[in-house]
């Protein structure tokens, strides 16, 4: 059997997860010629993968993006995947604040155009809002079932594909700890890090009406009982680790706090450093047209003093110093 050291890694990047920091942390352990990432850019689709020579596609060692289980299909090598869940109830909120905060998010005009509530936006039809996370890590076979649709076969699906395929499931909540499972299992060797996309706007539970967050529930059922699941399954993985466990966690902690004031430190000097790069860049630019200006002026009075007025003038200022003053 394959260890996870030959294999492909694939990270399914569930939306509103914490995914973008993860996938930060993730690209600086491995090459960029041995990346490949999923998105909606060319060069990014499924069908050029599959369409890569296959000497290239063994080549890759990660593969990421808001993907839904079934890539290693298009790999001639082992793989293995890894993802984060988040609480149902945490993870629709961000979705629905992050879109209604930011006009590039793809339901930003969808809710404002239509002032919709959070129980609206959920019960609008959006896939990923019913049981997102099951239907992603369950594969093509979630297109089998409609919005609203919550059989547990479904699930079943899901969980069978996280026991066989996944070797780490993490939780968004247990960030860390996730983090620290992954180090061990993929041999990560640069793992600290700084929040991304963080959404400041989400608001909290205790500001969301009990019809919204039941809403909410109803419709992310599944999404809550995989979750559970996959708590409790870190929680083995944790205990397996041994005691050590919760001294490298308790270390990775305080090296990523001196990280983090480190980078808030560098961040800071380099927006001081923009904003002097922009002072120059005016002065210069006030520089430049005052030397043009001058060369305008300079022009201007050539031109003058070679026409035939400005002759005359000079003839007549000539004239006027010969004279004898009285």
């Amino acid at each position: 059997m394959s260890s996870s050291l030959e294999k492909t890694v694939i990270f399914l990047h569930l939306m509103k997860t914490g995914g973008r920091t993860l996938t930060r942390i993730l690209k600086q352990n491995y090459p960029q010629d041995a990346r490949f990432h999923c998105g909606q850019r060319a060069g990014q689709s499924l069908k050029e993968l599959s369409d890569m020579p296959e000497e290239q596609r063994r080549s890759l060692q990660f593969i990421y993006g808001h993907l839904q289980f079934g890539v290693h299909r298009l790999l001639p090598h082992p793989c293995t995947y890894i993802t984060m869940l988040r609480h149902p109830v945490e993870r629709v909120m961000s979705h629905y604040y992050y879109a209604l905060h930011n006009p590039k998010h793809f339901t930003h005009q969808l809710v404002t155009e239509h002032n919709m509530s959070l129980s609206e936006y959920v019960e609008h039809g959006i896939s990923d809002l019913n049981n997102g996370q099951v239907r992603a890590i369950a594969g093509d076979v979630s297109q089998q079932f409609q919005f609203g649709d919550s059989r547990e076969d479904l699930l079943h699906e899901a969980q069978a594909n996280l026991d066989t395929f996944f070797s780490v499931v993490g939780i968004t909540e247990q960030f860390d700890e996730s983090l620290l499972l992954l180090k061990h299992q993929l041999t990560l060797t640069r793992f600290l890090y700084t929040r991304a996309n963080v959404n400041a706007s989400r608001r909290t539970h205790t500001t969301v009406s009990d019809d919204d967050i039941e809403c909410i529930k109803h419709y992310n059922a599944l999404d809550l009982q995989l979750y559970d699941a996959a708590k409790q399954q870190l929680q083995k993985q944790i205990e397996c680790a041994g005691s050590s466990f919760q001294s490298e966690l308790a270390l990775l902690k305080e090296l990523n706090a001196q990280y983090e004031d480190a980078q808030s430190d560098l961040d800071t000097i380099k927006h001081q450093l923009s904003k002097l790069r922009r002072k120059l860049r005016r002065a210069r630019r006030k520089r430049n047209q005052m030397k043009i200006s001058l060369k305008h002026q300079e022009a201007e009075l050539s031109a003058l003093m070679n026409c035939r007025s400005g002759k005359l003038w000079q003839a007549w200022i000539k004239l006027k110093q010969k004279l004898p003053k009285t």
